[in-house]
């Protein structure tokens, strides 16, 4: 179960900076939606340190047992 949790943390990092990306393809263009797709990357940003620190705080909950 452990690698699964890695996996969904590391896929917030990816949808992050997928989303940088959208966000400079609108920049290049009309910028319409870029404040947008900066936002849904920051939120996703803030996940992956979210989950990471949650999961490491687990994991030394069980080492200490």
């Amino acid at each position: 179960m452990l690698k699964i949790v890695k996996f969904a943390e590391y896929m917030y990092l990816v949808a992050c900076v997928l989303f940088l990306y959208k966000a400079y393809e609108e920049y290049v263009g009309n910028g319409e939606r870029m404040p947008l797709y900066l936002g849904i990357a920051g939120v996703a940003l803030f996940m992956f340190f979210l989950r990471r620190w949650f999961r490491k705080r687990v994991e030394k909950r069980y080492q200490d047992e």
